[in-house]
């Protein structure tokens, strides 16, 4: 007979849905379903029973064994025996990377690199009293170079009680190199981005509800109507967002739809990547991190772009953060933009 974790594998997937969403309807978090899945827990009575509920099935239906709270025992014995193993490995893993830590230590002493994190920065914006968001801000700057970030809002009147919100984020890296180039002072000609990086954090609210986040090199198309009930929709026809992005409101629903296909003329003629990125477009805390792969990723000036949509109701603060750093040989340059966005 199959196992507690395969059922509901099974059951999640004939819904079609992910375990993010399985998570938010009964009310425990993604992890918790993860590990039912992999057979490393077990939900509570409670949780039980609202599984069965939102399936429509019964207990025997998700413990199809005779005697379920013989099979819960044996589970939880098997679990907590892991428990104590991972506990050890990770005793053991700590030790070992002290001593990596230590050894790294002696082995860099006189090395001139430094990591330096800069104090948080919080920024008020209401955008229905000011654009000046909208305008390019150098957010750091240093001898190995400087970073600008821009801001990009706009809101879309949806339905009698909430608003549209389409968020464009641009950071632009420009190395000591290429600002000496310009015959920018105080910034020195031989430093070159050795790495960067744009990572962000939105708080999650109740009545902010984002719907989609994306990035220059993906491309989407969906359905989706209000988050907030039954409502009549009021946004009509046809309007451009960024990056190649549209909204246009169908019989269906609204069609979120974006194909922007943008070349990265960092490749030679052979077609050899001279950067690697690492991409996490999760809908909450989406980041970017580029490796530079020879001297000339090195010494380009480039932009990470993201953007974002949401419906919210008017009069709320949005949170989120925006966390910048650029690193070269000498120097590694981090800091975080904390803002609270009134709309």
């Amino acid at each position: 007979m199959k196992e507690f974790s395969k059922v509901l594998k099974e059951l999640r997937n004939e819904k079609g849905i992910t375990q993010e969403a399985l998570a938010n309807a009964i009310h425990v978090s993604r992890s918790a379903i993860a590990k039912y899945e992999s057979g490393l827990g077990l939900p509570s009575d409670e949780v039980t029973e609202t599984i069965c509920s939102y399936f429509g099935v019964n207990k025997e239906y998700l413990f199809p064994k005779e005697n379920i709270e013989q099979l819960i025992t044996e589970k939880n014995i098997v679990i907590n025996k892991q428990k104590k193993i991972n506990i050890v490995c990770l005793v053991l893993l700590i030790a070992m990377m002290l001593l990596v830590i230590i050894l790294f230590s002696f082995s860099n002493i006189g090395d001139e690199s430094k990591n330096i994190v800069l104090n948080d920065t919080n920024v008020n914006i209401d955008i229905n009293k000011t654009d000046d968001f909208q305008k390019e801000i150098v957010i750091f700057q240093y001898s190995g170079g400087y970073v600008y970030q821009r801001l990009e809002i706009h809101k879309i009147s949806f339905t009698s009680d909430t608003n549209l919100y389409s968020l464009h984020v641009n950071n632009t890296y420009v190395n000591g190199y290429m600002a000496s180039q310009n015959d920018e002072s105080g910034f020195d000609k031989n430093e070159y981005t050795k790495k960067a990086y744009m990572g962000i954090n939105f708080n999650y609210q109740t009545n902010v509800k984002p719907i989609v986040s994306w990035q220059q090199t993906h491309s989407k198309s969906f359905y989706f109507t209000t988050q907030f009930g039954e409502k009549e929709i009021l946004f009509d026809g046809k309007t451009n967002l960024f990056d190649g992005a549209e909204l246009e409101n169908t019989k269906y629903g609204v069609l979120f739809s974006y194909d922007c296909k943008i070349t990265d003329w960092l490749f030679d003629s052979e077609y050899n990547i001279l950067r690697k990125c690492k991409i996490s477009n999760d809908l909450y805390n989406p980041s970017w991190e580029y490796q530079m792969e020879n001297k000339i990723s090195e010494t380009t000036t480039f932009t990470i772009s993201s953007s974002y949509l949401f419906e919210a109701t008017p009069n709320q603060i949005v949170n989120f953060t925006i966390e910048t750093s650029m690193e070269n040989k000498t120097m590694s340059i981090r800091q975080k933009r904390i803002f609270n966005l009134m709309i």
